[in-house]
């Protein structure tokens, strides 16, 4: 969280008698682009507004490590130091090896959760079973279900999007908001309609014996993706 990283620079500055003059952030948003209104305005801020930068760790700075290392050359330039208060008083060698560690984290998080959801969308599972409820092959339909919500449905289905281009459409944005640490804030938010249940299931290959079931909400994965289709779409 943001507010734990600023607290961690506020204790520093105490203990080091250091008066904070700006206080740089970008809520929710990837370290991994440059364009960020904190960081742009740090940058630009170097030239005469504070002599020294404390940040909680040099990944804070940027997940792209061409931008930490453009970012370092400024502030080698302008005389300023950076402070990092996980890993110390920083140096050339000390912010290429953070900021390589922080780009290759960001870039495998995001492939190994890019791996994931495309073995799932591979293996036609979009969410699990729903709790309490199996799956009948052979039953048949039932008798009370009004005549018109089927026509509706086999109207709506020539119109209606790819249903595989909708479900990549909700990956992609998931995928995103997982695979950066910097969007923690912005993936809560968006899980928190989805996952409706955690359910602990006995499992004896698992490492502590258990292994966790989610029960997801498909309608809200794909709510964004739905929007603006009209109702009759979105009944069948």
């Amino acid at each position: 969280m943001i507010e734990d990283q600023l607290q961690m620079g506020r204790e520093h500055c105490a203990r080091e008698v250091l008066e904070p003059v700006e206080v740089y952030t970008d809520q929710a948003m990837t370290g991994r682009k440059k364009d960020r209104p904190g960081f742009l305005k740090l940058l630009a801020d170097a030239d005469g507004a504070f002599d020294t930068i404390v940040t909680g760790a040099v990944g804070r700075l940027s997940r792209n490590l061409t931008h930490t290392l453009e970012a370092w050359d400024l502030f080698t330039l302008r005389g300023i130091q950076l402070y990092s208060v996980i890993e110390g008083p920083q140096n050339f060698m000390t912010v290429l090896l953070q900021g390589y560690g922080a780009q290759m984290l960001s870039e495998m998080i995001g492939a190994h959760m890019k791996r994931g959801m495309q073995g799932a969308l591979a293996r036609n599972r979009t969410h699990s079973s729903a709790y309490g409820y199996d799956i009948v092959e052979d039953a048949a339909p039932c008798p009370g279900h009004p005549r018109h919500l089927r026509a509706k449905a086999e109207t709506a289905s020539t119109t209606m999007p790819d249903p595989a281009t909708l479900f990549e459409g909700a990956i992609a944005r998931m995928e995103q908001l997982l695979s950066d640490p910097d969007l923690v804030d912005q993936t809560g938010q968006f899980l928190r309609p989805i996952i409706r249940r955690v359910v602990l299931i006995p499992d004896p290959a698992a490492q502590h014996g258990l292994s966790a079931k989610l029960e997801t909400d498909f309608a809200a994965l794909l709510a964004p993706e739905l929007e603006g289709l009209p109702p009759a779409h979105l009944m069948c």
